[in-house]
């Protein structure tokens, strides 16, 4: 019974520190984790994106399925990295030293196995900036500009349901 009790308290406090903001009052689709980035993040339901596979079911992401994703690509980025000759560069950092002022673009499907898979496309652009880099952010997926290092993106798949992470 006293481990139950212990089990609950943690759950009860990790679910209070991330929860999902809405910064501005009459779009619920623009989100912020303060927990895991300082940007906004934009929820999209339309599955014509070119992260989407033809044969995938694109659903609307829920609050629980952003904060599950992002609590896993939390807990496993460091793996990831080791694990993913693409991203040696980010040997030694956390997610969040990485990706913290970055904004998001999430997009969720249901694949063809019934494994639910949130999609995050991470924007890097200062907030002054943004407007200017991305202007249509909120309404389509941005796609990877040049190498300019202002305007980055980098896609990651969450596997919900087999709860990994890889680079997509």
């Amino acid at each position: 019974m006293r481990n139950l009790l212990v089990i609950i308290s943690l759950t009860i406090s990790v679910t209070a520190v991330a929860q999902i903001t809405y910064p501005q009052k009459k779009d619920k689709s623009v989100i912020r984790v303060n927990e895991f980035y300082s940007g906004c993040g934009k929820i999209f339901s339309d599955n014509k994106h070119y992260l989407v596979q033809s044969n995938a079911k694109s659903v609307t992401p829920t609050e629980e399925d952003i904060l599950q994703a992002e609590r896993l690509m939390n807990e496993k980025f460091s793996d990831l990295v080791k694990s993913d000759e693409t991203l040696k560069t980010l040997q030694g950092k956390t997610y969040k030293d990485e990706y913290y002022k970055f904004y998001r673009q999430y997009v969720e499907v249901i694949d063809n196995e019934g494994h639910r898979i949130v999609l995050i496309n991470y924007i890097k652009c200062c907030k002054r900036r943004i407007k200017k880099c991305f202007p249509d952010w909120k309404k389509e997926l941005c796609t990877p500009l040049d190498e300019d290092p202002c305007t980055a993106t980098i896609s990651y798949s969450v596997n919900l349901s087999q709860q990994t992470i890889s680079v997509y």
